[in-house]
Formats: C-alpha cells, structure tokens, sequence
C-alpha cells in the first residue's frame, strides 16, 4: 500500500513538473510574441453623428525590454495602421525597466498617425 502511494506521489510529481516547465514555455515564448487585433463596435445613444464609425486603435503594456524586441513592436504598429484607425491611444508601459533606452522605444512606434492624433500615457 505505502508504495502504490509512493508511486502514484511520483507520477503526480513528475506531471506537475512538466505542466510548470509547459506553463514556463508559454510564458516565455508564446505570450511576450502574441499579437491580437480585436475589432470591438460600440454604440452610443446620443453620439455625434459625426463620430458615428470612429475608429480609435489602443495599444497598450508595450514593455520594450522585458524579453519584447523594438521588432515585435514595429509589427504591432505596422498592424495598428493597416487597420486605417482615426486616433491612436498608447496607454502606458511603453519600456520595462531594462529597455535599453526610451529614444528606441518612440522610433519604434513613430510609425503611429492618425487624422485625429497620436495619444499616449509613457506610465
């Protein structure tokens, strides 16, 4: 009996050792690469006709450095344009503290335009 327990102890081990190294994979490699356009319609009583089909691009948690290359930020901006949006927002965390220096960071999303404005919070 006490070494079915034993066994069973092992197995458990081993299989939570492989889902944290799994999880750990996934965090590391996965996640800091995802990139996700996610196309959100919101309707408003009492709008402005005027503002009627707004487009308003939000990117956001950048964290250049960090394990996120200048590269993979480019992409995002080259993504944010190609969806034609008529403002930007950047609402914060554009570096992480070990980003190399900030100047790279706003070269990177300087690609950003908008007819009503690029808008950003570096916090």
């Amino acid at each position: 009996m006490i070494r079915k327990n034993r066994k069973r102890a092992g197995r458990l081990l081993v299989a939570s050792a492989i889902g944290a190294g799994a999880l750990g994979a996934y965090a590391l490699l996965v996640e800091p690469r995802w990139l996700e356009v996610t196309r959100t319609t919101i309707h408003l009583r009492g709008l402005p006709q005027g503002l009627e089909g707004l487009r308003i691009a939000l990117l956001t948690d950048l964290h250049a450095g960090e394990g996120t290359s200048l590269g993979l930020i480019r992409r995002a901006c080259r993504l944010t344009m190609r969806e034609k949006p008529d403002l930007v927002a950047l609402t914060g965390d554009f570096a992480a503290d070990d980003a190399e220096s900030f100047a790279d960071v706003l070269e990177a999303i300087g690609c950003l335009r908008a007819p009503l404005g690029v808008y950003a919070v570096p916090g």
